[in-house]
């Protein structure tokens, strides 16, 4: 296929595009790991081209392509099985690592059968990549623009939060959506369809996804209690084309029944074999659904899974985007006039495509979590039967959020991961502490994880470092 097209220049020019943007907004690098890279290519390039050798193209040379593509003959391949099937019929061991190898020419009929092969029709070249930024200029900034993210839209149907950059200076940008829906969390059934749902956009995105990938952006899609979770990161420029793009296949796709099947299948073995993950993810698990005030457990969403057919998920997704609200928070290299616009795509998308009409202010209320009153505790056992090892969660509930006290909880953690850390992992060995802060919950959480002899001691230090913190 390529030698029968022929070098395009417009591919060369393609990936030199690419190769200027990677090298020129390039995220910095741990220092020592950039020295190795750059050290390894002393004996590549000259040294004026030792930091941009690898990302830059400088000259079209068809001839030199077409004389390699002229090289990529079946009488010039080399083929390497591996498996522990072939231990048998290897004869020969290798000098240094002693493994079993053999060596066999390839058939003379193959070799002809393979020169006479004719291009299948459906190999083709990609279309030329639409997602390629073109403009890396910073928009001027907006005289009035506020410390904070500002709410610039407010109706029935959404609301926008909006920043312009003021601090990094890239031509990027973050957009977030959460489209909120009552019934993606209704039911162990409801939440188990919304994850195909989302599964199934993504998958039917994979080749776009790909494309977007190259030119510098990338995007999450997911479900959570309230909905679907979008987020787009990366230049700028083309955001508004994959927003789009989501957009319509998530308010239009019609599901493959085989995808269908192997994702649905998929979901099951994620579910079923919870039961063998780590303690400490258990015990995370279970302090989540301990102190929420509705959450569908694992073996709740199994047990549902099995009545799931291709044709209720898809005649849940009208019936999931018909009533939603859209919460979004826009920041970066845009202005707010163009904020506005990437919040009319998702609008009216789900206008045009779903009939998407607003939720009722009773609606909205989100769910609460358990309040611990002050001076109590409770403790919650569950046995693990797979793993020898155990593990132990801490938690300690602060309260309402507030801006100062996030801030205080975030120090307080700084303060106090050294100390474990140092003491519990690196001088004792008695477990592998982790200690961090739940932004959304405002609590703290303290979770240890070794064999259950060991786990003790780890405690008794544990608080013994936070008392002698405290008197501090």
């Amino acid at each position: 296929m390529l030698r029968e097209a022929g070098p395009q220049e417009w591919i060369f020019q393609e990936c030199k595009k690419l190769s200027e943007m990677t090298f020129r907004f390039k995220d910095r690098e741990k220092p020592q790991v950039y020295v190795c890279s750059v050290a390894s290519r002393v004996f590549l390039y000259p040294m004026e081209e030792l930091l941009a050798g690898p990302y830059l193209l400088h000259e079209y040379k068809p001839d030199i392509i077409s004389e390699l593509l002229a090289m990529l003959t079946p009488d010039r391949i080399r083929i390497a099985k591996v498996g522990k099937e072939f231990e048998n019929i290897c004869h020969e061991t290798e000098k240094w690592y002693g493994t079993k190898y053999r060596l066999d020419p390839i058939k003379e009929e193959t070799l002809e059968c393979w020169k006479a092969a004719k291009l299948h029709p459906n190999l083709k070249l990609p279309l030329p990549n639409d997602l390629i930024p073109s403009n890396f200029d910073l928009i001027p900034l907006d005289p009035d623009n506020p410390k904070f993210p500002a709410l610039i839209r407010n109706t029935k149907l959404c609301r926008l939060w909006f920043k312009q950059d003021d601090q990094f200076g890239l031509p990027k940008a973050s957009l977030n959506f959460e489209i909120e829906s009552p019934m993606a969390y209704v039911d162990p059934l409801h939440y188990n369809m919304t994850h195909l749902i989302v599964q199934l956009v993504k998958d039917a995105l994979n080749e776009y996804a790909y494309a977007a990938e190259l030119a510098g952006l990338s995007y999450v899609l997911g479900n959570t209690k309230l909905g679907i979770f979008l987020s787009i990161k990366g230049y700028s420029s083309k955001q508004h084309i994959l927003l789009q793009k989501i957009m319509d296949k998530l308010t239009t796709i019609q599901i493959c029944k085989k995808r269908f099947d192997i994702l649905k299948e998929g979901l099951r073995k994620c579910l079923s074999n919870f039961r063998a993950e780590q303690p400490h993810r258990h015990a995370f698990y279970y302090t989540s659904m301990l102190l929420s005030e509705r959450i569908w457990t694992n073996d709740e969403l199994l047990n549902c899974l099995d009545e799931i057919t291709v044709e209720m998920v898809q005649q849940t997704i009208p019936r999931l985007l018909s009533r939603v609200h859209i919460e979004a928070l826009i920041y970066g290299n845009l202005n707010k006039k163009m904020a506005l616009e990437l919040m009319d795509i998702v609008e009216n998308t789900l206008i045009k495509n779903m009939d998407s009409k607003h939720l009722m202010p009773s609606q909205l209320i989100r769910e609460r979590e358990v309040q611990l009153s002050d001076g109590c505790h409770y403790v919650y056992e569950v046995t693990n039967e797979i793993h020898s090892s155990s593990a132990v969660e801490t938690y300690y509930q602060c309260g309402v959020q507030e801006t100062r006290a996030n801030m205080l909880l975030e120090l307080l953690v700084e303060i106090i991961n050294e100390p474990c850390y140092n003491y519990l992992r690196t001088q004792e060995q008695l477990a592998v502490p982790d200690v961090l802060v739940v932004p959304r919950d405002f609590e703290l959480l303290f979770s240890l994880k070794n064999h259950q002899h060991l786990l003790m001691g780890g405690l008794k230090h544990l608080f013994s470092i936070l008392i002698n913190i405290y008197k501090i």
